[in-house]
C-alpha cells in the first residue's frame, strides 16, 4: 500500500551525509519546537552498507518519514521515530505516493 504525503518540499528535513569509521549515517536537524519532545538537536541513523545513489535515496526516504513524524508530533500524536526509520532503513517502508506537493517557488513539479 502507497504511502501518501501532502506536504511543502521546502519544510522536507535534510539529510546530512557522515562517513564514520563504522560506516555512512545520515543526520537530520530537529525542528525547533520538537527538540524539548524529542530530546535531542539531531537525529543521527546509520544508512547500512548502502554506498552512492542508493544511500541518497535512503537518507531521502528518512526526510520523509521524518517530515510526516513531525507533522504528526505537532498535531499531538505519538510517534516512535526509532522504529519508524528501523523500518524506513530496512526496506519496509518502499512505496510512496506524493500528492499536492508544492515547489518552493509555489508551483507543482513538471513530471516527463
Amino acid at each position: 500500500m502507497p504511502l501518501e504525503v501532502s506536504i511543502e518540499v521546502s519544510i522536507l528535513p535534510k539529510p546530512l551525509m557522515m562517513s564514520r569509521s563504522a560506516g555512512l549515517y545520515a543526520r537530520f536537524f530537529v525542528p525547533t519546537d520538537l527538540r524539548a519532545l524529542i530530546g535531542s538537536r539531531y537525529l543521527v541513523r546509520s544508512l547500512g552498507n548502502r554506498r552512492g545513489d542508493h544511500a541518497r535515496l535512503a537518507a531521502a526516504t528518512m526526510g520523509m518519514a521524518l517530515s510526516m513524524a513531525f507533522d504528526a508530533m505537532r498535531k499531538g500524536m505519538t510517534v516512535d521515530l526509532d522504529e519508524l526509520l528501523e523500518k524506513v532503513r530496512s526496506g519496509d517502508i518502499k512505496e510512496l505516493t506524493l500528492k499536492d506537493v508544492t515547489l518552493p517557488d509555489r508551483r507543482p513539479p513538471q513530471f516527463e
